[in-house]
């Protein structure tokens, strides 16, 4: 088949994946996006985690996902002194309410180098979402689960196009 053979346009696929980010798909958040969305305000991991909050991108978290960004973040080399203890309690509890909730399944161990990522791989499969990270090579064996792996401009990137397309 050559590429004049395609049934649909490339602008129709990227309105696809824009109207898909809009109705379906879910993002599991590596812990390292909350970090970098914490250290600064200007960067696409805050606006993912903001969207994330409100609900306009939708999450998937475990229990003991959320128990790593706690520890993570309250970490003395991830500190940052505007964020008091309260405001990394209220990120956290933010990406709560709109977020679903999975039960993991352990049995997909060892899947990755890292004990870390296999949290976030875990609520990737359980429930049935993307990872949105940095460490993009770490992520590689998520494939073989059918999780895709993004960078957080990546997802929002997507996000702003679906917007463009009127899909919010």
């Amino acid at each position: 088949m050559s590429s004049g053979d395609l049934l649909i346009s490339p602008g129709e696929i990227r309105i696809l994946i824009s109207y898909t980010i809009s109705v379906g798909m879910k993002f599991v958040l590596d812990t390292c996006v909350l970090v970098a969305a914490v250290r600064s305000r200007t960067g696409a991991s805050f606006v993912l985690v903001d969207l994330a909050s409100m609900g306009k991108i939708k999450t998937v978290l475990s229990t003991s996902l959320v128990s790593q960004y706690e520890d993570v973040l309250f970490r003395p080399e991830h500190r940052v002194e505007r964020w008091t203890d309260e405001d990394l309690f209220a990120l956290v509890d933010s990406l709560l309410v709109p977020a679903q909730r999975v039960q993991t399944d352990f049995s997909y161990r060892p899947s990755l180098q890292d004990a870390g990522d296999e949290l976030v791989l875990e609520a990737a499969i359980a429930g049935q979402a993307h990872i949105v990270t940095f460490d993009v090579r770490h992520f590689k064996p998520a494939a073989r689960f059918g999780v895709r792996v993004f960078r957080p401009a990546d997802v929002l990137r997507l996000y702003q196009e679906s917007l463009c397309y009127g899909e919010e």
